[in-house]
């Protein structure tokens, strides 16, 4: 057998987005990255808008997510999420994705069963002095729904979703407002990723 040197595994995913693990095959995008990171650190918002699979997703999390990790003036933590069919509960698992060894499961169940305010909730984990980059992927399902309930609205299986999303919306911006103003030198950045025509 001759040994052409190419390995076996492909590394490139294919359809699926990247993850921040394969940022070192990740390219193209350098420009963009570089706009986009200075952008978010001059405004504290950027509002990612394109097409569906248009790599929207690849380039958060194997371009901007890795470049600011790699800034070593600042400890950066990355929160991604989708708001999904329970916004408040996406939020608060995306922090406990980040720190699974002081938010548990418990906690969780009782921060969704008493409503309780984000901000307070971070506060009281001692978790407010980092610097972190709040990622919104598919930011329009606060208004629409995920896919799954889109498609069942369509055979009349679940009510509109526009008010209750807009209150799923005003209490993440009271929650995460009070936290912003008990942490002003530990900002936090946001990242809106939405499709063409929202």
């Amino acid at each position: 057998m001759i040994n052409t040197g190419v390995t076996k595994k492909n590394p490139f995913p294919g359809s699926r987005p990247f993850v921040s693990a394969e940022d070192k095959f990740f390219f193209g995008r350098r420009p963009v990255i570089k706009e986009l990171v200075e952008t978010l650190q001059a405004n504290r918002f950027v509002a990612l808008v394109g097409a569906s699979a248009s790599g929207k997703t690849s380039l958060i999390q194997s371009g901007i997510i890795p470049a600011l990790l790699a800034d070593s003036k600042k400890e950066w933590i990355p929160v991604s999420i989708r708001p999904g069919a329970r916004p408040m509960a996406s939020l608060i698992r995306g922090f406990q994705q980040v720190f699974p060894q002081k938010i548990s499961d418990q906690e969780v169940a009782a921060f969704l069963s008493n409503a309780q305010n984000i901000g307070e909730f971070i506060t009281e984990k001692k978790l407010g002095n980092y610097q972190y980059y709040l990622v919104v992927d598919q930011f329009e399902e606060l208004f629409t729904g995920p896919a799954s309930i889109k498609k069942k609205k369509k055979n009349g299986g679940i009510r509109k979703q526009g008010s209750l999303s807009k209150t799923w919306w005003m209490l993440w911006r009271t929650g995460l407002r009070a936290y912003m103003s008990c942490y002003p030198s530990a900002p936090t950045f946001w990242m809106f990723v939405l499709l063409t025509g929202y």
